[in-house]
């Protein structure tokens, strides 16, 4: 068990640091209008389309399951997949 408390304690820091990577005012600037991912706490892809950008972390090893994926607009609308 305790193997399995200090992976989940791993996995939540690198949780935490790839939410900051979202929190940066200056994605809204780097990638207006454009579907963004981060694993590890930088970002991974971006695309305009989603479809693509989920190809690409499977391409590059990464699981859909461990990044995060989110749309960046200049508006208030936010769609985090």
């Amino acid at each position: 068990m305790v193997g399995d408390a200090r992976e989940a304690r791993k996995r939540l820091a690198g949780y935490r640091e790839t939410a900051r990577v979202f929190s940066s005012r200056a994605l809204i600037d780097q990638y207006p209008n454009e579907w963004v991912a981060a694993f590890d706490g930088e970002v991974v892809g971006h695309s305009k389309s989603l479809s693509e950008l989920l190809h690409s972390l499977r391409d590059h090893g990464i699981s859909r399951q461990d990044a995060m994926v989110r749309y960046i607009t200049k508006g208030d609308r936010a769609l985090i997949v």
